[in-house]
């Protein structure tokens, strides 16, 4: 993994423990790893022995940890597979979280389709960011008809049933 990312994620790690020093990892910082003071050594040596944590807090963290590390491995990876033509002609090095994808931003429109297709979000996210911001936008709408579900489950349909005139935001929101 990206020397770069690993930092990222590994103050995304300790800002919900702390550090070995404090917080639910403490007792197995101390068992587990011995004399590693380092942060990314302590994450590494952590992520080694994930089934032998004994703290339900830190076991969590240290699970969520790995998820992440993996999800920014997996991305780094489909991008350089579907820029990979994308990446030599723009002359980009790195990976992502490293410079990879400000290099390939550059010049949007040089990018081929298969390129510009790993940086769409899929459209379970896109339903999902619609919902959310449609649910944010039209609170009261909602609350007066009673409304439940999401957009997929008949939401637009039930904030719609009142003749009553929708707020701005929640009739942009519709659009």
């Amino acid at each position: 993994m990206n020397s770069r990312i690993l930092p990222v994620l590994a103050a995304i790690f300790l800002a919900a423990w702390g550090n070995a020093n404090a917080g639910p990892c403490k007792a197995d910082v101390q068992l587990l790893c011995g004399g590693v003071q380092d942060r990314d050594g302590v994450l590494k040596c952590l992520s080694a022995h994930a089934t032998e944590i004994k703290d339900a807090g830190c076991r969590t963290d240290v699970l969520d940890y790995q998820t992440k590390t993996k999800k920014i491995s997996d991305k780094d990876a489909a991008v350089k597979k579907s820029c990979a033509a994308d990446i030599v002609k723009a002359g980009c090095k790195g990976d992502v979280g490293s410079g990879l994808l400000e290099c390939l931003a550059k010049d949007p429109k040089a990018l081929s389709d298969d390129c510009k297709d790993a940086f769409r979000p899929s459209p379970k996210k896109r339903i999902l960011a619609k919902d959310a911001a449609i649910k944010k936008a039209c609170l009261s709408e909602i609350a007066a008809n009673q409304c439940a579900g999401d957009i997929t489950a008949g939401l637009i349909k039930c904030i719609m049933k009142d003749k009553a005139p929708l707020s701005s935001g929640c009739a942009v929101a519709l659009k």
